[in-house]
């Protein structure tokens, strides 16, 4: 299929080329966690990547008004091991074409250890 990308291990994918919820998961792991979402795009996005097991997330549902539906803002507790192999298997390029390295996440210290 022409329009399916799969990246060989070395190759990357442009931010434009990218799906919206590859982009958002890049854009949370470079966030403090938890994170809240207000945009209808970006909860939708958020759906997508809480389903398909990326991240730990709250989504309620929708709030139906006079005017249509609002949505209430989504929370983004984790990432899941496997939102972080997502994002090594997919890496994001920079307009220069090196890829952008996801930064690591600051790991919690010990209480018992100082």
């Amino acid at each position: 299929m022409s329009g399916v990308l799969e990246p060989t291990e070395n190759q990357c994918i442009p931010p434009s080329k990218a799906p919206v919820s590859l982009l958002l998961l890049h854009q949370l792991a470079q966030a403090s966690l938890p994170v809240n979402l207000f945009s209808g795009k970006e909860v939708d996005s958020l759906r997508v990547l809480h389903l398909a097991g990326h991240v730990k997330a709250t989504i309620p549902l929708p709030v139906r008004t006079l005017h249509g539906y609002d949505q209430p803002p989504a929370t983004v507790e984790a990432i899941t091991p496997l939102g972080h192999w997502m994002l090594r298997r997919f890496p994001l390029t920079t307009p220069n074409g090196k890829a952008v390295r996801p930064v690591a996440a600051p790991r919690k210290r010990l209480l018992g250890r100082f």
